[in-house]
């Protein structure tokens, strides 16, 4: 999919079903996956979307996608993946 950003940079997307507790890290098995998840997630510079596969509602968006859209968090959470495909 590509979805067009504000600077007028096409970027692609890759979708990837992730299912909750199939990952295990063989080095750290007890390291908390959740927080090392949160921290990638809110210090990535890249754009980072979590999308419900059912639907394609937004469910997570990193600082990075934030500042590329020129939405807020709760204003990405509000939308579609579709709202920020490019014009076709």
């Amino acid at each position: 999919m590509r979805v067009q950003v504000p600077n007028g940079t096409a970027l692609s997307m890759r979708f990837k079903e992730f299912t909750p507790g199939a990952y295990s890290d063989p080095i750290q098995p007890d390291v908390d996956h959740h927080l090392r998840f949160q921290f990638i997630l809110e210090h990535a510079r890249d754009i980072v979307l979590f999308v419900r596969a059912d639907d394609g509602r937004i469910v997570e968006a990193n600082p990075a996608a934030q500042t590329a859209y020129g939405y807020t968090y709760d204003e990405l959470l509000a939308l579609h993946i579709t709202d920020l495909r490019a014009p076709e």
